[in-house]
């Protein structure tokens, strides 16, 4: 028999089962498609609110340095990427293997609000200036300024003045206080019930025989442990204070064989070496300038232990000039004294150089009666040469080091080195002429060196007075110390550096010192500075940092006097300190300017 079909539930079933198929599929791949790992929503939102309030605070300082009051962050939102796996999971098995995300934020959206009565090229740059600083937090920066007239501040109207009241004052009848100690509240109840367990608890402990507290369980050792602090305390001095008794009178009684004792070869290694160094001038020099150029750490210890008159001569070379900065900073930075093995195997570490340096000397070369010439710079040496013959001049050329010879052949004109060229066939000087020679020449470079010793107050007072002082004024009064005092210019223009000067340095090096100059002092100088100066300056600076110095220019924002002095003495201060540790000389630079000659474009950077 076949059962019968009701043809109605059958096609309520047939339309139901499918639709109900189809959404939940189409849920499940879904969920499966939107799903996110917990750990990439934490990281997003983390790196979202990270990145916004780095917007909030880079704009509200640009706001507060340009319009306080008058620009307003009305909203800021970042839109993060959606987070990528790093490595360590499969797609679809996050929540069971784990993994890391990277996240990135995508845009910038930016809602600021200006005054509608600022100038129309600050409203215009505020966008610009927001997107240059926030391109590092976002690849896309959206800024939507909105304008609107601020009112003017006003102050607050005064309230009117109410007459007083004459007459009694009724003062409030205070309220019956409830009974309350009839009915027992639940929080007394609660506190009761807490004192009766806490009583019932110490009860027990106490039948026990054990201590409530740390205190009460410290107590029977308290006065003892004070006790032998006590004594401590009082007994370390009184030892401390017999021990150097004791060393006292065995110096005063043995002498100072005593002290030889306990380290019996040091003292006598270091003196012997410190004499040795101080022997030959042109021996140490050669050690030295060799270990500078391969370990200048062990340098440093060696001055250390011998002191810094070791390095007296090389002061003069301006090459060695960062190298002698470096030594500076590692003998201050080495503040634990040399061990005994340290010290050891830093001695026999000088003796050996210093016995290879004696090897590859020269004798013949250099005179004891011409190692004065070691403590000389080219300058010196050039005032000392000045009045003698070609022949003279090749005799000291040969017995300068080397150098000294570069850097004094470098400073000569093309005529003054053809002229040495063509002489070098001269007869040599005979053994008198040379030791008069060298005499007189000892007694110019004294001379000389006394001067420069008279000078330095002076160098120093005016390079303090030129810094407060603008550029045409600072101009006129070197080129009267050039006329007058030859000398004292030369010592100022070696420390300081003219806004003029700047065109004159090589680029790279321009370049370097505004790299490291920030950004509000390169502005606050350009605004103060003449606009030639500030055009070619400009024009040297690499494009990235030139369109923030433009829109910065742009604005109609006045600079002060101190501002703009403390900004030129930082910037060419900076670039000045570039030029000296590459081995140039700034007062080339500022020469040039002042002579008012052709501005020649000088070659790249040479090795010193």
């Amino acid at each position: 028999m076949i059962p019968t079909v009701n043809p109605l539930r059958l096609s309520v079933w047939l339309t139901t089962v499918p639709v109900v198929l189809l959404s939940a599929m189409s849920g499940a791949s879904g969920q499966g498609a939107t799903r996110l790992p917990a750990d990439g929503r934490v990281l997003a939102e983390t790196q979202r609110a990270v990145v916004e309030q780095g917007v909030r605070r880079v704009t509200e300082q640009l706001f507060a340095r340009l319009c306080p009051g008058r620009c307003e962050l009305v909203e800021a939102t970042v839109t993060m990427k959606e987070p990528q796996p790093v490595a360590g999971s499969m797609p679809g098995f996050e929540s069971i293997t784990g993994g890391s995300y990277e996240v990135e934020p995508k845009v910038v959206n930016l809602t600021i609000l200006l005054d509608a009565k600022l100038p129309g090229n600050f409203r215009t740059n505020i966008p610009r200036m927001l997107q240059y600083r926030l391109r590092e937090l976002a690849p896309v920066v959206d800024v939507r300024p909105e304008m609107l007239n601020f009112p003017e501040p006003q102050l607050q109207p005064m309230p009117p003045q109410l007459p007083e009241a004459r007459g009694p004052r009724s003062w409030p009848q205070p309220s019956a206080r409830p009974n309350t100690e009839s009915t027992p509240q639940p929080e007394n109840l609660a506190n009761a019930e807490a004192q009766e367990l806490e009583a019932s608890n110490a009860e027990k402990m106490a039948e026990k025989g054990l201590p409530r507290t740390i205190i009460e369980a410290l107590a029977p050792w308290l006065g003892p442990i004070i006790l032998a602090v006590l004594i401590l305390a009082l007994l370390f001095p009184l030892l401390r204070r017999l021990r150097e008794s004791d060393a006292n009178d065995d110096l005063i009684t043995k002498g100072p064989a005593r002290v030889d004792e306990v380290r019996p070869d040091a003292n006598l290694d270091i003196d012997a070496l410190r004499a040795e160094l101080l022997a030959s001038r042109a021996i140490r020099n050669r050690m030295l300038r060799r270990w500078l150029d391969e370990d200048a750490e062990s340098v440093a210890s060696l001055v250390r232990l011998l002191g810094p008159e070791i390095l007296v001569d090389l002061k003069n070379d301006v090459s060695l000039s960062t190298k002698l900065e470096t030594i500076s900073e590692m003998v201050a930075q080495q503040t634990e004294p040399l061990s005994e093995n340290e010290r050891k195997h830093l001695l026999h570490r000088a003796q050996a150089r210093l016995a290879a340096a004696r090897i590859v000397h020269r004798e013949q070369g250099l005179a004891m009666d011409w190692e004065f010439l070691e403590g000389l710079d080219a300058g010196t040496l050039t005032r000392i040469l000045a009045g003698c013959t070609t022949a003279e001049s090749l005799h000291v050329l040969d017995q300068l080091p080397p150098t000294l010879r570069a850097s004094y052949l470098q400073a000569l004109d093309t005529e003054q080195r053809r002229e040495l060229m063509l002489a070098s066939d001269a007869a040599a000087l005979g053994k008198h002429d040379a030791m008069a020679l060298a005499t007189r020449l000892r007694k110019a470079a004294d001379e000389v060196a006394h001067m420069a010793r008279e000078s330095s107050g002076q160098v120093t007072l005016i390079v303090d007075m030129l810094r407060a002082l603008p550029l045409d004024d600072q101009e006129d009064m070197l080129r009267d110390l050039l006329d007058t005092r030859r000398e004292v210019a030369r010592g100022v223009l070696e420390q300081v550096c003219l806004e003029t000067a700047v065109p004159e340095v090589p680029r790279e090096f321009v370049a370097d010192a505004l790299h490291r100059t920030p950004i509000e002092t390169l502005v606050a100088f350009l605004r103060g500075t003449r606009d030639e100066v500030r055009d070619q300056i400009l024009h040297i600076t690499p494009l990235s940092k030139r369109s923030a110095l433009t829109a910065e220019l742009s604005l109609d924002v006045p600079v002060g006097k101190d501002e703009f002095l403390q900004a030129r003495q930082a910037f060419t201060s900076t670039l000045r300190d570039i030029v000296r540790r590459d081995g140039h000389d700034i007062a080339d630079a500022n020469t040039r300017v002042l002579s008012g000659g052709e501005k020649t474009t000088r070659a790249p950077r040479q090795a010193s």
